[in-house]
């Protein structure tokens, strides 16, 4: 798997499945999430603006709880956003949740045609994780990393505000 970024997302937008490479550094594993994606029912609005040079249209859809507000382009014409914030005949430009907790802007958009052509992913089976086994080893991931920063630290320190909003994570996965 060393050929794929860290980042490297494959998304199957006819079959509804996203595959996601995930390194756990602490842990000396890497693996790839599948995970099937849903269908967000986007409303499209007649309102229109230029961001960042493109034509964009409004759209509001529902997703993971969550109302998102978001302008995508046509002069990109392929359905992906950023996170699952996807679906649309465009490339989504920016957006934000109507209760303000996340928001996202595409600031640059580039072709560097020295890229490397990446195959599509083909993982073995052993290499293919789903959402469950992606939380229980993102947990071993925390704890790992925890541990590792109090091992360098002074006996007499204590680590405080670390938290992780578990809950919040699993129920990501559950979308």
């Amino acid at each position: 798997m060393d050929q794929y970024p860290q980042w490297y997302t494959q998304t199957s937008f006819n079959d509804r499945f996203r595959l996601s490479r995930r390194s756990y550094k602490a842990l000396g594993k890497e693996f790839i999430l599948k995970e099937n994606t849903e269908t967000i029912k986007w409303n499209l609005q007649a309102e229109s603006k230029i961001i960042n040079s493109f034509n964009c249209q409004k759209a509001i859809g529902k997703f993971g709880g969550r109302d998102y507000i978001v302008w995508y382009t046509n002069e990109i014409p392929v359905p992906i956003g950023p996170w699952k914030i996807d679906g649309l005949p465009g490339t989504v430009v920016s957006g934000i949740s109507q209760d303000d907790r996340v928001s996202f802007s595409l600031s640059k958009v580039t072709h560097d045609i020295s890229w490397p052509e990446i195959e599509k992913l083909d993982p073995k089976p052993d290499d293919i994780i789903n959402c469950d086994d992606d939380f229980r080893l993102f947990n071993q991931e925390n704890e790992a990393q925890i541990k590792k920063l109090k091992s360098k630290m002074p006996r007499n320190i204590t680590i405080a505000g670390i938290t992780v909003d578990y809950d919040r994570i699993q129920k990501e996965c559950d979308q």
